[in-house]
């Protein structure tokens, strides 16, 4: 945890550019901000809660945020002052108990370990209130073994089946959705085409396919 901190902490200032500035960050993006306005439709931001809220990307969906880089924070807070920014460890946050009515959790369970997911999902049951969801993004397992992916070092590197997601759930919540992004290899295909293929993209990550899309959301409700 260390060096992701101190990863995070040094490109803190260009993150926003170096990741979403271009047209495959923007693919990305618009993608996440269609299924958090679907998944959170008529949830307040003052009711949500982001973990591991790096800059504030996803502010304008929930009002709090947690992270653990202060550099990250630090542009998080110049940029939306009327929101919360707390750093604190997710597993560990220290917020009011049943708090949230949706807590949100994107691009940070990738690069842990997956020994440090009990703790999460605990902590997230803590903070929701009775009924609330948890959403979550987490690259699929099965498109790595179908493509034979073998991640080196904590970028990015930690994926999951969908039966390891039920065994995390147990006695804690239940699925009720799931969908994917970034189905096609997109890196790959000229930008002019990009936005082209996006529309085709979110149709296939509300299918069944999505479990062989780069990343899968699922958004859990607490038992």
């Amino acid at each position: 945890l260390h060096a992701i901190k101190n990863y995070y902490d040094r490109l803190a200032l260009e993150y926003d550019q170096d990741r979403f500035g271009g047209s495959y960050g923007q693919y990305l993006h618009r993608q996440e901000i269609e299924i958090l306005e679907n998944w959170l439709s008529g949830i307040s931001p003052n009711d949500v809660l982001e973990l591991g809220c790096g800059t504030g990307r996803f502010s304008g969906f929930a009002k709090t945020g947690v992270d653990f880089s202060e550099g990250m924070l630090s542009v998080a807070r110049k940029r939306y002052p009327q929101n919360e920014f707390v750093q604190a460890d997710i597993k560990d946050t220290g917020l009011p108990l049943a708090k949230f009515k949706a807590i949100i959790c994107l691009h940070v369970l990738m690069h842990l370990d997956k020994n440090d997911f009990e703790g999460i999902w605990k902590e997230a049951h803590r903070l929701l209130q009775p009924d609330g969801l948890f959403i979550f993004d987490i690259p699929s397992a099965r498109r790595g073994k179908l493509f034979r992916q073998n991640p080196k070092g904590w970028h990015g590197a930690t994926s999951l089946f969908s039966k390891e997601v039920k065994d995390l759930n147990e006695g804690l919540f239940q699925k009720m959705k799931t969908e994917g992004v970034l189905f096609f290899p997109i890196h790959q295909l000229p930008n002019s085409m990009r936005n082209t293929f996006r529309s085709l993209d979110s149709l296939l990550g509300k299918t069944v396919f999505n479990q062989w899309s780069s990343y899968r959301f699922y958004c859990l409700r607490k038992l």
